[in-house]
């Protein structure tokens, strides 16, 4: 019987069929290597395309070896041991690839970020500068230097280079949503909305997000008022954006220096941004001269808990709880720290509280869902009822359907752990943990090919995370015991 794969399709094997083809054509083509290396680089591009990395490198090496001075095959091949974090081999295909004109900038860019994974700042720096000056009409090599610059900070340097990455891509969403945050730091609404309505009526994921600020940008507020900056900035720390946020708080703090919202929001993007030092002593500030600003106590739990000091964080928590005794963000925290230190009924107690408290808000089911099925704790009556909670909640979320899915597999129901993980994957197929999850299922089913298929895809999404670990150990088992 043909196996299934995760969209109830032929499986996998597909592809692999697909490589076997190219290689086939290889041996018929063995007098024209152009041909036969053309065909491994376009199968080895649907396996990159489709997050394959593994499968996608081994193609790749043997095009390289047949036609090894051909750049774009070096290319390839380092953007392949790049995604599966073989530092040194990437760099050496992009240092081969680098000499090449046409393949220089992308080279380049592909050192650069080697250089980043390696906390190697100020190469990285250099780097993307030649890259992008190399670039020419490369929106992608202009895109990824906006956004080294966006991660640093250095909103001022990069907004000439997101009006040039705009000017190279004008349909690119995410190129016309940072030139709108960059307007709103400028303190330009005007600009800014106008970048907003266009991303908000395209295309994409940064459609939400858009939509998202222009709602912040319509709450009535004159720009240049510290209203207007707190409210902009609660919505950019939402999103993730806690760098152009920190800009805004600051803004906010130069008008009111006692004010604090401004004083909490601010000294917790500081801690986002690495300075936990510096935001703990504002944190202190604010909550000796406001001790009774709630949100002040959860961002020093916040702090005490990333420093290690579960004690003080607790207290932190109970003292918000004090202030909003229905805070179900400080009862997830308590139920964590209880379970960490081996209480699971006092942990379940504070999970079942924030569960209670935000019935209809599906992190919180998903957070009570990873309490069980991480801990094993009544898994097959409470972990699963409150797991499908979640999964109903959060119909889109790849991560609710992922815990059913092994909430389900703990239970020994492999049919419905199968038919969770395979939502999972369809919503997020770089997954490590849906990947990881589902080759387990079909490991225990004994369908080692599907099997395998997933576990190489855990190895693929993460190599440096836990999953890869654990896929490579049951790779590795499955090899020391073959059928």
């Amino acid at each position: 019987m043909m196996a299934m794969g995760a969209e109830g399709t032929p499986w996998r094997p597909a592809r692999l069929f697909f490589l076997v083809v190219a290689l086939l054509l290889l041996t018929a083509f063995s007098g024209n290597p152009f041909f036969g290396a053309e065909m491994l680089a376009r199968a080895g591009d649907q396996h990159y395309a489709a997050g394959e990395f593994t499968f996608a490198l081994r193609v790749y090496g043997q095009a390289r070896a047949d036609l090894g001075w051909r750049a774009d095959f070096s290319m390839r091949l380092g953007q392949a041991n790049e995604a599966l974090h073989r530092w040194d081999d990437a760099r050496e295909a992009y240092a081969a690839a680098s000499r090449a004109r046409w393949t220089e900038a992308r080279a380049l860019a592909g050192l650069t970020r080697i250089a980043l994974a390696e906390g190697d700042t100020y190469s990285a720096a250099r780097l993307w500068e030649r890259a992008a000056h190399y670039a020419g009409s490369d929106a992608e090599v202009v895109a990824g230097y906006a956004h080294f610059l966006w991660q640093r900070g250095e909103f001022a340097k990069a907004r000439d280079v997101v009006a040039r990455w705009l000017h190279l891509s004008p349909s690119d969403a995410e190129a016309r949503y940072r030139m709108g945050v960059l307007a709103l730091l400028e303190g330009n609404a005007a600009e800014a909305e106008t970048h907003l309505q266009i991303t908000a009526q395209g295309p994409g994921g940064a459609r939400s997000t858009a939509a998202a600020m222009l709602a912040a940008l319509h709450g009535g507020y004159e720009p240049d008022s510290v209203e207007f900056y707190l409210r902009i900035g609660v919505a950019l720390l939402g999103l993730g954006e806690y760098r152009p946020a920190r800009l805004l708080f600051q803004k906010a703090r130069e008008q009111t220096p006692d004010s604090p919202v401004a004083g909490a929001y601010y000294a917790y993007c500081l801690a986002l941004a690495g300075d936990e030092a510096g935001a703990m002593g504002i944190l202190r500030d604010v909550a000796h001269s406001s001790p009774d600003y709630p949100l002040v106590w959860y961002f020093l739990g916040e702090l005490e808990r990333r420093a290690g000091r579960p004690a003080e964080a607790k207290s932190r928590y109970l003292r918000l709880l004090k202030l909003d005794p229905e805070n179900s963000a400080a009862c997830v925290a308590l139920g964590d720290i209880s379970a960490s230190e081996g209480a699971l009924a006092e942990a379940e107690a504070w999970h079942q509280k924030a569960v209670k408290f935000s019935p209809d808000d599906g992190q919180f089911a998903l957070a009570m869902a990873r309490f069980y099925v991480d801990r094993l704790v009544s898994v097959r009556d409470k972990g699963i009822t409150v797991a499908k909670k979640a999964a109903e909640l959060l119909p889109g979320d790849p991560a609710a359907h992922d815990v059913l899915g092994w909430a389900y597999f703990l239970s020994g129901d492999l049919a419905s752990a199968k038919h969770a993980l395979e939502a999972a994957v369809r919503l997020d197929g770089r997954s490590a943990a849906a990947r990881y999850h589902l080759g387990s299922v079909y490991y225990a089913w004994g369908n080692r090919e599907n099997a395998i298929y997933h576990l190489t895809r855990a190895v693929d999404a993460g190599p440096d995370g836990r999953y890869a670990a654990l896929a490579r150990d049951l790779l590795r088992n499955m090899r020391a015991n073959p059928e």
